[in-house]
């Protein structure tokens, strides 16, 4: 699923951050750490809603996963 999603992203011209496994460790964390500092928020109003939805129930995963849960 992610896969599509970054195929779709990429050829909207949208910028995009992989998170997943499919990156290493250092990756993974550099690209949460621009997160975090806003590089991508300014997407947020331009990005189609299924889109949004899709990246909002990935950053909730992501915070269960940290959570133990």
């Amino acid at each position: 699923m992610l896969d599509i999603l970054e195929d779709y992203l990429t050829l909207a011209q949208y910028p995009t951050e992989r998170i997943d496994g499919s990156v290493g460790l250092r990756e993974r964390q550099a690209a949460i750490d621009r997160y975090s500092k806003g590089a991508l928020r300014y997407l947020k109003g331009r990005l189609p809603s299924t889109v949004r939805q899709a990246l909002r129930l990935c950053w909730e995963a992501r915070a269960r996963w940290q959570a133990g849960t």
